[in-house]
């Protein structure tokens, strides 16, 4: 379990570098919000992943995709997004890998 918290922190700090490398991260996260709901859905969250050439084992996308789905509705919000990629808030990593596995 050590190791799966490890791994997802990474990735988030990974992709808290890719993502404010852009100059607007609204409209960043506007490309892949397709239906333009403000709701990205685990296959839009797949294809930020692909473009950003971040590659992760499918059982840990799950793990991943629900730290920004805080509500656990099967899509996040941009404020969701930005809370965590901005660092406004510091998600439980931990919870979230033994609620999932």
């Amino acid at each position: 379990m050590e190791e799966d918290v490890k791994v997802v922190k990474g990735f988030v700090k990974k992709l808290r570098k890719k993502v404010t490398a852009f100059q607007n991260i609204r409209e960043w996260y506007d490309t892949y919000d397709k239906d333009r709901s403000d709701e990205i859905e685990v296959n839009e969250f797949l294809a930020m992943l692909t473009q950003l050439k971040i590659v992760v084992e499918p059982r840990l996308v799950v793990m991943i995709f629900k730290l920004f789905d805080r509500a656990d509705v099967n899509y996040f919000r941009y404020a969701d997004f930005e809370d965590i990629i901005l660092e406004r808030i510091k998600p439980n990593y931990k919870k979230i890998v033994e609620f999932e596995r």
